[in-house]
């Protein structure tokens, strides 16, 4: 529920790594994830850790396919640890793209088994899900700029609504022509804002409310 109650990539990792060590009881750990539009995002867990080691743990998430259980006899693999009993890692994974890794390291060879393994990698699926949200958040925030740079751009009045009629982007030269503030416009229904609410038939004549309906172009010429 806490994943998925917010957009903000540090919060998630946060609450990932809390959970982690939780989980596992891990004497140490990092969460390391990668989300276009927030840039690399680490935290760590009673361990600190370089520049160098944040990268390479980010290469590290590439290069895993599954979750991993990785005994101290097994000195291929990178730690956090100077000696490490066993390390469990699990890769942040959703539909093919790769965000991260999380990293749980303990001193003792028995500290952690399958189940741990198998609760950690349903942990990193539900981070996945709740990056991939903060991804898809930011992508349409960044459209939504863009569409809001265009509006305010163009010479002519220009607004738009939504499907109920409400106004949701009010350019410069609109309020200019309509005397209306755009923090004051947006939100309100356009005939309000366009002064025709006491016009006889207004929401069987209004242009703006029959292209709505129809999805057809209502153009007059003057």
């Amino acid at each position: 529920r806490e994943l998925n109650a917010t957009v903000l990539p540090e919060a998630i990792v946060d609450e990932t790594m809390a959970c982690a060590i939780d989980i596992t009881g891990g004497d140490v750990g990092l969460v390391s994830v990668d989300v276009p539009g927030a840039g690399l995002v680490q935290r760590t867990w009673n361990v600190q850790v370089d520049s160098d080691t944040i990268q390479r743990a980010a290469g590290l998430a590439q290069e895993i396919q599954h979750p991993l259980l990785i005994p101290n006899t097994d000195d291929s693999f990178y730690s956090l640890l100077e000696h490490p009993g066993l390390r469990l890692v699990v890769p942040i994974r959703r539909t093919g793209r790769t965000f991260g890794l999380i990293l749980v390291e303990s001193s003792h060879p028995q500290a952690f088994g399958d189940e741990a393994l198998r609760t950690v990698a349903s942990l990193a699926d539900h981070a996945a899900v709740a990056l991939a949200n903060t991804r898809l958040f930011h992508e349409i925030m960044r459209a939504k700029r863009t569409s809001d740079e265009i509006i305010d751009a163009v010479a002519d009045a220009l607004f738009t609504v939504d499907l109920t009629a409400h106004v949701t982007a009010f350019n410069p030269a609109a309020e200019a022509l309509t005397g209306w503030r755009a923090e004051e416009a947006i939100g309100h229904l356009v005939c309000d804002v366009l002064g025709c609410q006491n016009a006889p038939h207004c929401h069987e004549s209004c242009d703006l409310l029959m292209a709505l309906r129809s999805g057809l172009r209502v153009q007059h010429e003057q």
